[in-house]
């Protein structure tokens, strides 16, 4: 068996072994969890992870795909009670779950992009270190696990804040955070197997430390960080009380 091989096998094994772990623990409990986004409500959230990292235990929702952060999230925009007539979102990389909500919304004007056109339901092909929008012009910025994939961040989070609209508009703008001081990035780490070792993903461009929210203000946000959630959402969701959430403004 080559190291491969050996991987996928410890993969399965791992997923198979949480999937028991969630469903034993919400039996025991008579404890069963919902899906905010969905409301759909079932035993347990599958595992989820990118291999070769072996999988989170109560993650995925069986039934619109949605992860920790997306609940997380939706939790939050609930909270800021998000939705107004008229506005304009927009929205890079859609994660599938969320692009379908935005799409029950017949009122607002909503732009899933990326840079890559063919990726499922983008309306538009822009890179993120290019806007080709009008300075002020989006109500909410929706970027969720992208920084981490662009080489200049930086000129990405510039952008992000010139098409945001002053005082009222609000930027989710999340990467996943590591346990360091400060971010890591070498430009020597360029091939997967390095990246995948120091940044935790082969198509990553490094890992966001502690400081990450000192970047966006260099940018020029207004950064808070969401963290009121009752423990017991914390169980009912599937929500990783350690999943940071950076909202933004631009004053």
């Amino acid at each position: 068996m080559d190291n491969n091989q050996y991987w996928k096998l410890m993969w399965h094994l791992r997923y198979v072994e949480s999937l028991i772990e969630n469903v034993a623990d919400a039996t025991a409990q008579e404890n069963y969890c919902e899906c905010p986004i969905c409301k759909a409500k079932f035993p347990a959230f599958l595992p989820f992870s990118v291999p070769p990292l072996l999988p989170h235990p109560n993650s995925r929702c069986p039934n619109c795909g949605s992860l920790k952060r997306h609940r997380k999230l939706y939790l939050l925009m609930q909270k800021l009670d998000w939705h107004r007539e008229g506005m304009r979102i927009l929205h890079f990389a859609p994660e599938r779950t969320l692009f379908y909500f935005f799409n029950t919304f017949q009122d607002i004007d909503y732009w899933p992009v990326d840079l890559n056109p063919k990726m499922y339901g983008v309306r538009k092909a822009v890179d993120i270190t290019d806007i080709t929008f009008d300075d002020d012009s989006f109500d909410l910025i929706m970027c969720t696990h992208v920084l981490e994939h662009i080489p200049d961040d930086r000129k990405a989070m510039s952008e992000l804040y010139r098409v945001l609209k002053p005082k009222t508009g609000i930027a989710f703008l999340n990467v996943p955070i590591f346990n360091n001081p400060t971010t890591l990035e070498n430009p020597e780490y360029n091939t997967p197997e390095l990246r995948r070792k120091y940044y935790g993903q082969a198509d990553h461009v490094r890992a966001y430390g502690f400081d990450y929210p000192d970047r966006l203000r260099a940018a020029g946000f207004n950064v808070r960080l969401f963290e009121d959630i009752d423990d017991k959402d914390l169980k009912r969701y599937g929500i990783n009380k350690n999943e940071q959430i950076f909202w933004c403004r631009k004053e």
